[in-house]
């Protein structure tokens, strides 16, 4: 355990978008699967600009759609078969070579070990398929992450809430799926994620309280104050502007890229806001709902 960690507060880290630069390799397979004809150096602007976390007008239109890579459609047959595309995505998802080839985005290794250093860690929780779990660990041993055995798969937005809810043992859920307060509940523990995805978590968070009775919902809430999303490749000013992210039940905050200045004061941010009942606006930015 690295000495001064505040072990108050629990960090979770994404791979995909967020530690790797996913969308330029995925798409040189879905190219050659489909014969979209896609230039190379298309892709390679792709993966230069996602590993430099610059968001320019090719990277917008790559952006992840919820849990997806948007693929530009292909007019030839036989690819607008949905079955056929299917198979295609489940082959590349499944693919454990292209798991261990994706480029590390730009000071993410130095950003999370910082963090590492800084604060309690939960894992790497990521939306990925079974089959490339142990290809994910193999690509965070050989990229030098700290702690690359703990990696945690979630089948969608709504399981990486669920996690760090139950993990982190702020709620209980009986066998009939009713909910209680965990043991964190009235503490001063405070959990964190980082994720390139926040407008999909906060859809995920906003989902999983409508599907919950009164009571449930109620405390569902309270142990929402509790989490922090922290959009990353996005600024505080695009957290505020971002769709979908107005009226939140979870805090979002921002992480632009992983250079030490805007880690350090993630960082910053983070220790002074921790102990004071949960993550809460202020001067450096925006909280839940802003």
């Amino acid at each position: 355990m690295t000495a001064n960690r505040n072990e108050n507060v629990t960090g979770y880290y994404d791979v995909d978008s967020t530690l790797a630069a996913i969308v330029g390799p995925q798409l040189r397979l879905y190219s050659d699967f489909l014969e979209l004809g896609l230039p190379p150096a298309l892709i390679q602007q792709l993966t230069e600009a996602e590993i430099n976390v610059r968001e320019d007008r090719l990277r917008r239109t790559f952006r992840k759609k919820g849990d997806d890579v948007y693929i530009p459609p292909n007019t030839a047959e036989p690819y607008h078969d949905p079955k056929y595309f299917a198979a295609v995505r489940e082959a590349i998802l499944n693919n454990e070579v292209l798991h261990l080839s994706f480029p590390v985005i730009a000071q993410a290794t130095l950003g999370v070990q910082t963090l590492f250093d800084e604060f309690g860690f939960g894992g790497y929780l990521t939306v990925r398929q079974p089959q490339v779990e142990e290809s994910t660990r193999e690509w965070l041993r050989e990229n030098y992450f700290p702690d690359p055995e703990a990696v945690i798969i979630a089948t969608s937005s709504e399981e990486k809430i669920w996690q760090m809810l139950l993990r982190n043992g702020l709620l209980l859920q009986g066998e009939d799926g009713g909910l209680s307060k965990g043991g964190s509940f009235e503490t001063v523990e405070r959990v964190y994620l980082i994720d390139d995805g926040p407008d999909s978590l906060v859809k995920a968070a906003k989902a999983l309280l409508s599907q919950r009775n009164p009571q449930d919902r109620q405390l569902m809430e309270s142990a929402y104050e509790k989490l922090l999303l922290v959009g990353f490749g996005f600024s505080e000013e695009e957290i505020r502007q971002e769709h979908g992210l107005q009226g939140s039940p979870i805090h979002v905050w921002g992480l632009p890229n992983w250079q030490p200045e805007s880690v350090n004061a993630l960082a910053r941010r983070i220790s002074a806001q921790s102990n004071r009942g949960g993550w809460f606006t202020g001067p450096n930015g925006p909280g839940k709902g802003q």
